[in-house]
């Protein structure tokens, strides 16, 4: 008999952001436009930052807010009502940028942006579909997951669903929204491992 613990997988806690290919955005303003954009979506820029996570070998750029109305089921939810900073990043330099938001107990949603304005999308709210897994196996059920809006957009941009997930927990560079800007150039040198 086997004594050892079980090894589980680690919590996906909920978040949210913005992710677009890094071609083109070398020049972009994104203090100018995260402190535009946070206004616009009706928040103070001064108590936040924009967190920019950079996988040079995918071309991914993972940007999120850092401020105090972004963590937890609370700030999915934000990140699911406020895409100000997706439609300005879309427009300036003329590539599709996807706000998502994802609350494990609640739902994933998934909004595509070009030259301003969203372009398609999708929300799963858990609770709203019948969701009959007791009976599928780990391997079905990942399958199943697979289909769901985060698992869409993961194969769009060349990740498994629990890579995109744990984007979040990638090294970054915090830009302060109040401070002068930085050549976002710079930071698409680094390489963002995805954590496993």
């Amino acid at each position: 008999m086997n004594s050892s613990p079980p090894v589980l997988a680690p919590r996906i806690d909920a978040h949210g952001g913005y992710l677009l290919r890094a071609e083109g955005l070398a020049g972009v303003p994104l203090q100018r436009l995260g402190r535009a954009a946070l206004e616009a979506d009706g928040q103070p820029p001064a108590a936040a930052a924009l967190l920019v996570s950079v996988d040079t070998g995918r071309k991914l750029v993972r940007l999120a807010y850092d401020g105090p109305h972004t963590y937890g089921p609370a700030g999915a939810q934000w990140y699911r009502e406020h895409q100000a900073l997706a439609a300005a990043l879309s427009s300036a330099f003329e590539a599709t940028v996807h706000a998502y938001a994802f609350d494990p107990d609640r739902f994933e949603a998934v909004t595509a942006y070009g030259a301003g304005a969203p372009v398609g999308g999708e929300t799963l709210v858990y609770e709203e579909r019948d969701l009959d897994v007791e009976d599928l196996s780990d391997e079905e059920f990942e399958a199943l997951r697979d289909s769901w809006p985060m698992g869409r957009l993961a194969r769009l941009l060349g990740l498994t669903r629990q890579e995109l997930l744990r984007l979040p927990y990638a090294p970054g560079t915090l830009l302060p929204l109040d401070g002068p800007e930085v050549d976002v150039a710079s930071l698409l040198v680094p390489s963002m491992p995805v954590p496993g």
